[in-house]
């Protein structure tokens, strides 16, 4: 069944570590695209569970400007994300201690 694209917001304006928004897929989503933007000094790691909410783990993500393919990124940019077989998914922030506002957005879709 194709679904349209779904589009959220993960962090808005965010100044620490967060974990954010943790979206749930349904088991229905396949990829998403999502824009970091204000990362500052601080760094995104896109994380997915098949169940569990405790149990995240890491995800490697395109970086569409520079083709690399890593479970942390610490520039601004979009990235392709897969999600085939995960339920739930989030992109945390963690090592940023300036004062930069961050906002993480994410469209999910159902195809590939």
């Amino acid at each position: 069944m194709r679904l349209e694209p779904y589009s959220r917001v993960l962090h808005l304006d965010e100044t620490g570590n967060s974990n954010g928004t943790s979206l749930d897929l349904y088991g229905r989503f396949k990829t998403a695209i999502v824009e970091v933007e204000g990362i500052g000094n601080g760094e995104v790691v896109f994380e997915g569970t098949v169940g569990n909410l405790d149990t995240f783990q890491e995800i490697g993500a395109h970086n569409l400007k520079t083709g690399a393919t890593e479970t942390t990124h610490s520039d601004d940019g979009v990235f392709r994300v897969p999600l085939l077989g995960f339920y739930w998914f989030r992109a945390k922030i963690q090592g940023k201690t300036d004062s930069s506002e961050c906002s993480v957005i994410a469209i999910l879709y159902s195809e590939t």
